[in-house]
């Protein structure tokens, strides 16, 4: 009986996670020429306005990926495992075919990172997940940014300086954060579904 539940809840999520999964790989699509995937441009974009579009290029795909994740929480008041990693790969992996894969690393080293923020938000879920949404929206950047730094470095080498490329990890979790504090002050549909990750 416990097993058919779990199956259940299992087949309801299904609408849910292949809405999250497409918008963003469809989203992600459309903002080719703002993916930081693809033009990693901590090792690309030297010059002033460079830079800048550069930092705006790791807002535009932090928004894309934290209001993913935080989508499904919303809808199903928990992260299922292994979400964060989905959603990045939807982000980053299918554009990336349609560029020859030009900075490999620099596309590949966030989905480790990903696979880290995902087992470090289980752990939070299993502790106590009301502050869940913060976390989410703090660690997805800082560890999918980190990491895609480290493969920048591997490819094409960064360009930046150390301040820029700390500044843009910085400021971006932090925006990250105040998107998932938005989600506290939703109502709590969260009893209905289960508070752990999934």
């Amino acid at each position: 009986m416990a097993e058919r539940a779990t199956a259940t809840a299992a087949f309801r999520d299904v609408p849910v996670l292949v809405s999250a999964l497409s918008a963003t790989a469809v989203a992600a699509f459309f903002l080719d020429y703002l993916s930081p995937f693809i033009d990693a441009p901590a090792g690309a974009y030297g010059s002033e306005d460079g830079q800048i579009l550069g930092v705006g290029e790791y807002f535009a795909f932090t928004a894309l990926v934290v209001g993913a994740v935080l989508f499904v929480w919303t809808r199903l008041g928990r992260l299922p495992g292994g979400i964060v990693t989905a959603v990045v790969a939807a982000a980053s992996v299918p554009n990336d075919v349609f560029n020859d894969f030009e900075h490999l690393p620099a596309q590949l080293w966030p989905l480790a990172g990903a696979v880290v923020a995902d087992a470090a938000l289980r752990w939070l879920a299993a502790a106590g997940p009301r502050l869940l949404p913060v976390a989410a929206g703090a660690l997805i950047p800082l560890l999918v940014w980190l990491t895609h730094l480290i493969g920048v470095e591997l490819s094409i080498g960064i360009i930046w300086s150390p301040e820029l490329r700390g500044g843009a990890v910085v400021l971006t979790t932090l925006a990250g954060a105040v998107a998932g504090g938005l989600c506290l002050g939703r109502p709590d549909t969260r009893s209905t579904h289960g508070a752990g990750a999934g």
